[in-house]
């Protein structure tokens, strides 16, 4: 069989092997020179190894430029995506105000002028009439206003003062009214609130002391609708405007979901038919995206609503609506808790709640005591009003005690640190038994400074200090908190009269009986 000869030349010849004593062939090269020769070959390779280190390193480096330019790229399509969909925008507003001022440089007042002597007929008195003519000229300054949307802050505030101290009284409603209504109500709904190119921009619709019955409300409630009107507060106070009205501001308020931040309500009475619309509005404001004050002022009296109702709606919001809220107010609303630990259980569960407004009302030292036991274990709450209760010296007492409890100094460091209480004489701040606003620590270290430098001056230090428990091991603690209260010294002196020592003297009484 004749063989391939590229198949036969790969394959390696063998010798044949006459004999196997022959003796080896000499390797042409010695074991030195074989070891230099590998060296190089090591060094060789060592060297490959460390280029292509480098140019691993180089290029991990270009692949985070890479991705450095990448993001940067991204970001600044989206900063431009920003910037045109603003100027967009902007423009956008420009065209659609110099249209409206077009059509505002046709437009009038059209509401016919109500002359004083109409109000005269009425039995007006002289600081009544000066309030009816303020409102008049009112009407057709905040249709103006609505209409041009101008200035960065839009007030659209109709309200009636006859004179008269704290909130004034109702102007009663008049059919003569009603064209000036007509008027406010066309241009509420040709409104838009302009909008803000700076962060401090504000707008508000606040309608107080006015009277609005039901006509007027379904005037308002078709010029608005379920419209995202843009406004920041929504504010009505004593228009007796009943249910209906009640239906309107709480749709006002579910329509204006991306801006509103305060919704208040006060002096319109909330009755024991009412408590459906409790229910409506605690919904409302539990999924409201951005509602953080929330104020049912004077709404519930003895006459529209009884004792348990009260209580249930304070109860129902607080419970249902401190996870959307900052800040509630219930003042005047004629509540009694009549021994309910509510409060307590509410403050105690440290809910996100950081101002609460109860003043006016019918709670009493029981429920003093229950507040106060529950703000030691409370760090959110910062402003706790309660001014116009019925408070007796146990109560106020009991109060001052939990912010400042000077038993110890175990006791004074358990307390509370971040609430001041109003009680309308006097705030429980800025004085020897209160918090200052800001910082909890600084409150809780002034506090044990004004401990020490009482028992400073008896020299009794050391021996409360052992009488606490507060072992030597933590000593150097107890003297560097002490050192670093001399800012707090300077401030304090003045307004606590000379009773706070110097730190050095802490220091030295301290050491001096160790």
């Amino acid at each position: 069989m004749k063989e391939d000869g590229r198949f036969a030349s790969a394959i390696p010849k063998t010798a044949p092997q006459e004999n196997s004593q022959t003796s080896p062939t000499p390797s042409p090269f010695s074991l030195h020179e074989m070891i230099i020769a590998m060296q190089k070959q090591i060094d060789s390779m060592s060297q490959r190894l460390s280029l292509l280190s480098t140019l691993q390193e180089k290029c991990h480096n270009l692949e985070l430029k890479c991705q450095q330019l990448e993001e940067a790229l991204v970001k600044t399509n989206e900063e431009f995506y920003e910037e045109h969909q603003k100027l967009y925008d902007k423009t956008r507003d420009t065209f659609l105000r110099h249209q409206c001022l077009i059509h505002c440089s046709k437009w009038e007042f059209s509401a016919p002028e109500i002359d004083s002597s109409y109000w005269e007929a009425r039995g007006m008195s002289h600081d009544e009439i000066l309030g009816a003519e303020s409102l008049l000229e009112n009407f057709p300054q905040m249709a103006q206003e609505m209409r041009r949307g101008v200035g960065e802050d839009v007030e659209i505030f109709l309200h009636f003062d006859d004179g008269s101290p704290a909130f004034g009284e109702m102007f009663p409603h008049d059919d003569t009214l009603i064209p000036h209504w007509e008027e406010f109500a066309d241009a509420l709904e040709k409104y838009k609130v302009p909008p803000r190119w700076f962060e401090d921009g504000y707008s508000s619709l606040k309608i107080i002391n006015v009277e609005m019955p039901e006509e007027v409300i379904n005037l308002l409630d078709a010029a608005t609708g379920w419209r995202n009107l843009g406004f920041e507060t929504l504010h009505f106070g004593n228009n007796n405007f009943g249910r209906r009205g009640l239906e309107w501001a709480l749709k006002l308020l579910q329509g204006n979901n991306s801006a509103l931040d305060e919704f208040i309500l006060s002096r319109n009475s909330i009755t024991d038919e009412d408590m459906d619309f409790v229910e409506q509005l605690c919904d409302a404001v539990k999924h409201h995206g951005s509602l953080t004050l929330l104020a049912i002022g004077e709404c519930m009296t003895p006459e529209s609503s009884n004792e348990e109702n009260r209580l249930n709606v304070m109860r129902t919001i607080l419970e249902r609506c401190s996870g959307r809220l900052k800040t509630f107010d219930f003042t005047g609303n004629h509540v009694a808790t009549h021994g309910d630990p509510f409060l307590y259980d509410f403050l105690r569960s440290n809910p996100e709640l950081e101002s609460l407004r109860l003043r006016d009302n019918y709670l009493n030292d029981d429920d003093a005591v229950h507040v106060a036991n529950a703000l030691r274990h409370n760090t959110n709450l910062q402003y706790l009003a309660l001014s116009g209760n019925n408070f007796t010296e146990r109560g106020i007492a009991a109060l001052e005690t939990a912010l400042f409890d000077q038993t110890s100094l175990n006791s004074a460091a358990d307390s509370n640190h971040r609430c001041i209480i109003h009680l309308g004489d006097y705030d429980i701040e800025n004085d020897v038994n209160g918090n200052y606003i800001g910082d909890a620590t600084e409150n809780r270290k002034r506090k044990i400074y004004k401990i020490l430098s009482r028992q400073c001056r008896d020299g009794s230090n050391l021996m409360h200090l052992d009488e606490e428990n507060i072992v030597p091991e933590i000593m150097p603690n107890v003297l560097g908190m002490i050192a670093s209260l001399e800012s707090l010294r300077e401030y304090q002196e003045v307004q606590l009269d000379g009773e706070l020592v110097e730190p050095i003297a802490l220091v030295y009484e301290i050491m001096r009986g160790w």
